[in-house]
């Protein structure tokens, strides 16, 4: 015979609160706030991408083969270069905002750092960091807000990182802190086994115990006598009934990888895909990597991904020859980053009714620096076909609160960033943005004062949609 759990007075109203708070927090998932959280992932291209031969294509520099019947002009100005962005992206070029005037430190040790951590000092010895990374002050502030946290948020944030970290850029280790394994998916070595370790189900209540309270809450107390207060106990069980329908519902995704049949449709995951953990850098594909990503925000598992590609090489062998290092490293990756963006515009949102995904996701596309415009350093350890470091950068931006086709900022003669007044986009005014005012505009399109990061950023209102 299967006895009963034995609640007291206590546990009897915390079950039922229980159950009110799950009805109240489907009713939520209807109605969001006009500044309901929106994920964000954040794609970190390492090795620096030469944006002179993709999204700010230009014909005519040397070492690129950038050819004028080749650049594709969008309604907002962007020149993107068909010869290495179609297929993969040309459905999705209209909506694309790039943000071309960013400043980088040249080198992609403090570049890179400078992207996770904020603004460092100019010398190399001080890359530590006195700000935590971006992305898990931006989801604690996310989540602290929310009135339903995300079920997974405090043991994700419990995690150690993985061991094995790619030199050279153990970040965590310069600066001490505890970076999120899943914001920096490219430390995740294994998303199956990942995956095992977040109970993504760890909020769903227990249904058995409240159904018990249920059966029990009449010989407890006259209050809950259906003689007495029938109205209130009938009240109760219907909310205990669509609570629980709703939470076996969410109990039925155990893990986010592997992922479902739809998203392995969507970005064309094979065996190899879905398993891959041996890459000569220990990390997953990139393909896997946005998947895993894509499914962390349909599920709603966290409020930001962070993913740092260096599969294929990286593109710093651009040194050696900058034209092959750039047609072979980018094909996967804007092959996925299409395959991500199609999925995104595909898939109705958890978060606003009526919308996609693409319109409550935001996603950026970076890398730490960008490559050279002239070859006019060969030598310094560049080869004549090859292109060296550039202390400037470009981010491409799409979806959520981020307009749809928008050019922000230019090149000077010297292909240096121009000041752009940052409300208006007015090039001559303002001052040259930095990094720091790139993850600044992130926390504005969710409503966050970046101020709770670093004080260093401001917010580029002028690539976000009206609230």
């Amino acid at each position: 015979m299967k006895v009963m759990p034995t609640l007291s007075r206590r546990e009897l109203l915390k079950y039922a609160s229980a159950a009110s708070l799950a009805l109240s927090a489907r009713a939520r998932g209807q109605s969001q706030p006009s500044l309901a959280p929106y994920p964000t992932i954040f794609i970190h291209l390492f090795g620096g991408v030469d944006q002179f031969m993709f999204f700010d294509a230009r014909p005519g520099l040397p070492n690129r083969d950038v050819q004028a019947s080749n650049v594709r002009v969008t309604r907002a100005g962007v020149r993107w270069n068909t010869a290495t962005l179609d297929p993969y992206l040309t459905a999705h070029m209209e909506d694309a905002v790039l943000i071309r005037n960013l400043t980088a430190f040249g080198d992609h040790v403090r570049s890179s750092t400078e992207l996770l951590y904020g603004q460092l000092p100019s010398e190399p010895s001080g890359l530590r960091s006195s700000c935590k990374p971006w992305m898990n002050v931006l989801a604690s502030q996310l989540n602290a807000r929310v009135k339903v946290p995300l079920p997974n948020v405090a043991k994700y944030y419990s995690l150690a990182p993985s061991v094995g970290a790619v030199e050279p850029l153990n970040l965590v280790s310069w600066n001490n802190v505890s970076l999120d394994p899943l914001c920096a998916v490219r430390r995740v070595q294994n998303l199956v086994d990942f995956a095992k370790s977040l109970d993504v189900s760890a909020s769903v209540a227990e249904v058995a115990r409240r159904q018990a309270a249920y059966r029990l809450s009449a010989s407890l107390d006259p209050l809950f006598s259906p003689q007495q207060q029938h109205r209130l106990l009938d009240l109760y069980g219907q909310s205990l009934q669509q609570a629980d329908a709703a939470l076996a519902s969410t109990a039925a995704v155990k893990t986010f990888w592997p992922p479902a049949a739809s998203t392995s449709t969507a970005f064309n995951l094979g065996a190899g895909d879905l398993a891959q953990t041996n890459l000569p850098n220990g990390q997953p594909g990139i393909k896997a990597m946005l998947a895993a990503a894509f499914e962390m925000a349909r599920l709603q598992l966290t409020h930001v991904v962070f993913v740092m590609k260096c599969e294929n090489g990286d593109y710093d062998s651009s040194h050696d020859e900058n034209i092959n290092t750039q047609h072979t490293v980018s094909k996967p990756d804007f092959e996925a980053i299409g395959q991500l963006l199609s999925a995104l515009k595909a898939t109705p949102s958890p978060v606003e009714p009526g919308q996609s995904m693409f319109d409550t996701t935001h996603v950026v596309v970076t890398s730490e620096i960008i490559r050279n415009p002239s070859n006019s350093d060969a030598g310094g350890g560049v080869k004549a076909a090859g292109t060296s470091h550039w202390p400037g950068n470009q981010a491409v931006c799409f979806g959520g609160r981020f307009r749809r086709g928008l050019l922000f900022g230019d090149l000077g003669p010297n292909y240096m960033g121009l000041s752009t007044d940052f409300a208006t986009g007015t090039i001559g005014q303002g001052s040259v943005p930095t990094p720091n005012d790139l993850i600044a505009t992130l926390f504005r399109a969710n409503g966050v004062d970046s101020a709770l990061w670093s004080a260093k950023g401001k917010p580029l209102t002028a690539v976000l949609r009206s609230p």
